[in-house]
């Protein structure tokens, strides 16, 4: 089990006879001040040398620097959170208890010796009961310190790993963008495309020219948005993924067919920002292959209580020979990875590679995004190419 506390320590220092003497001159230090404490407290409290005195001290607080370790692995071990954080305060209280004890008696013995005193059993009941007296509740209190100590660490290092995972994820966000732009942007594409409208000129189909290149002048504005954050609506997600098969139906009008079956009650749910659009690519692509007959792609999304079910399927028939089946590609194990980082546990994403079909099932707790983004409707795109 890890004690951040003590990693924290060994990363700050890494050579272990500096990390010694660091710990040992921490303990001195202390030892030092504890024993000008008690120097000038009235005379009869410590009738002893200050040799005499800062040996006590140092003795007892090199102790403590031994038993530190263990009260900090105790915090690691049962820290105090939501789950059994009552079961866990019992222990940490009783075992606060008990090595207060302990320590008080070796303590007591400590000073016995080094004043050159002998332990008879009356003379260390004594000590013990002036020690009990004056120092029981000080060293509880030390025990809880450092409890605290550890826990602060440890929720500072999550919190630090939090950003760290963040961080991250943004950078594979970035990274999953530009992938997805570079595809995009690669030159079959552009050209293919672009050959498209060409063909749609010289059949004087001007105004499907136009849509397509609108799409497409559309698909890659989004795609150059630097302003999109992690999350968006579905509205927002689904324009994306349909500008990219308007442009990619334009390209095989025989050959590929799309049945869109969208729950509106979904619209405005938040998704992760480019969730669906690699997945819809997968399924035109595995799902078209190299055949000439038409194959349907099927995306629905619907409200399942408080949750929403985005599903892709897709024919596998027009699958090249090799091509892969298991549901264990690069675009769902990215998917999977963004999944997890968001919900935890809260999602569920499902696999169904059958001998004719292949589906993907996705399950996310429904949330509304704020501060959305207003989304044109394909009323209004329509309406404004039409007019050109």
């Amino acid at each position: 089990m890890r004690v951040e506390t003590l990693a924290l320590f060994r990363n700050l220092i890494p050579s272990a006879p500096l990390r010694m003497a660091a710990y040992l001159g921490l303990w001195t230090v202390v030892a030092a001040a504890s024993a000008l404490h008690w120097w000038f407290y009235p005379q009869g409290i410590y009738p002893y040398t200050w040799w005499e005195l800062f040996g006590v001290k140092a003795a007892v607080w090199f102790t403590w620097g031994a038993v530190t370790p263990v009260v900090l692995w105790l915090g690691a071990r049962f820290r105090i959170e939501s789950r059994m954080r009552w079961r866990r305060s019992a222990i940490l209280l009783a075992a606060g208890v008990v090595i207060t004890s302990v320590y008080l008696v070796i303590y007591t013995q400590w000073i016995l010796w080094l004043t050159a005193q002998q332990p008879e059993a009356a003379q260390f009941d004594s000590m013990l009961a002036f020690v009990i007296s004056r120092h029981s509740t000080y060293y509880f209190l030390a025990f809880w310190a450092v409890i605290g100590i550890e826990h602060i660490v440890a929720y500072y290092h999550r919190y630090l790993e939090r950003e760290r995972l963040t961080a991250q994820l943004q950078a594979q966000l970035a990274e999953a963008q530009l992938e997805r732009l570079k595809n995009q942007l690669q030159p079959h594409f552009l050209f293919n495309a672009l050959n498209t409208v060409s063909s749609m000129v010289l059949s004087d189909k001007k105004s499907e020219a136009y849509d397509t290149l609108a799409d497409l002048a559309e698909l890659l504005r989004i795609s150059l948005d630097n302003n999109q954050s992690e999350f968006v609506t579905f509205a927002e997600e689904l324009e994306f993924s349909k500008l990219y098969v308007n442009v990619m139906s334009r390209r095989f009008p025989d050959h590929l067919a799309v049945d869109w079956q969208i729950d509106p009650m979904v619209l405005d749910a938040a998704v992760p920002n480019m969730i669906l659009q690699p997945l819809i690519e997968n399924a035109i692509k595995h799902g078209v292959g190299v055949e000439t007959v038409e194959r349907c792609v099927t995306i629905s999304a619907e409200k399942a209580g408080g949750r929403v079910r985005f599903a892709i399927l897709n024919p596998v028939g027009g699958c090249p020979a090799d091509a892969p089946r298991s549901g264990h590609g690069i675009g769902l194990t990215h998917t999977r990875q963004r999944l997890q980082h968001h919900y935890g546990n809260e999602y569920e994403f499902a696999v169904n590679a059958e001998t004719q079909e292949f589906g993907v099932t996705i399950l996310v707790p429904y949330k509304k995004l704020q501060n959305e983004r207003a989304v044109g409707t394909s009323g209004e795109k329509t309406a404004t190419r039409s007019n050109r």
